[in-house]
C-alpha cells in the first residue's frame, strides 16, 4: 500500500501567503476567518498563530484508500476468440464440461496473439461472447452478414448449444 506523503512547511504568515499550493491556500483562509466568517488581516492577532503547515496527499474525504484497478486496454483480436471458442468446443465434443477460466487460460497461454492478458480477462472474454451469442440468436441470419460474425456464431452454437431456442435448428 502507497504511504501517503507528506510535505510540512515551516514558515511565517508572510511566506505561507505565496506558497503557490491549492492546499496551502484552503488552510490558510480557514486559519484566517474571523467569528463572522470575515478573513481577518494577518497583521491582527485574531488569526492562528503561526507554525508548521501540514499537507498530505491523502484525501480525508474518501471513504477508502484501494489502489486504483488495472484496466487492460488489449483489444482481443479476432483469431484469438476463434482460438478461445474452438477451444471450447472441443471440451463439448469431447463430452467434457466446459472449463474454468483459469484452467483455459493455462491451456491457451502462449498460443494467442494476446501477449498479456490474465485468467480475469480470459473469463471476461468468455463472458462477453456467451453474451453476444446471445444477442444474435434473435437477430435475423441476415444480420450476421459479415464472414467472422457467422463464424463466431457457429462456433458459439457448438460451445453453448443449451441456449437455442427449441425452434432453431441447430
Amino acid at each position: 500500500m502507497k504511504q501517503p506523503t507528506v510535505i510540512v512547511i515551516l514558515s511565517s504568515d508572510s511566506e505561507a501567503d505565496t506558497c503557490p499550493t491549492p492546499r496551502t491556500s484552503k488552510m490558510k483562509k480557514k486559519s484566517r476567518q474571523g467569528a463572522g466568517g470575515h478573513q481577518s488581516s494577518s497583521s491582527s492577532g485574531s488569526g492562528s498563530a503561526p507554525g508548521p503547515i501540514v499537507l498530505s496527499d491523502s484525501d480525508s474525504d474518501s471513504d477508502s484508500q484501494q489502489p486504483p484497478k488495472k484496466v487492460s486496454r488489449e483489444n482481443w483480436q479476432f483469431f484469438d476468440q476463434v482460438k478461445i471458442l474452438k477451444a471450447l468446443a472441443d471440451h463439448r465434443r469431447a463430452g467434457r464440461e466446459l472449463p474454468k477460466a483459469k484452467e483455459l487460460f493455462g491451456e491457451l497461454q502462449g498460443k494467442l496473439r494476446r501477449q498479456s492478458f490474465t485468467p480475469k480477462d480470459l473469463g471476461s472474454k468468455i463472458e462477453h461472447l456467451r453474451e453476444r451469442f446471445v444477442s444474435e440468436l434473435y437477430m435475423p441470419p441476415a444480420a450476421r452478414h459479415r464472414q467472422y460474425d457467422s463464424m463466431l456464431f457457429n462456433l458459439s452454437n457448438e460451445v453453448w448449444p443449451e441456449l437455442l431456442p427449441d425452434s432453431q435448428p441447430q
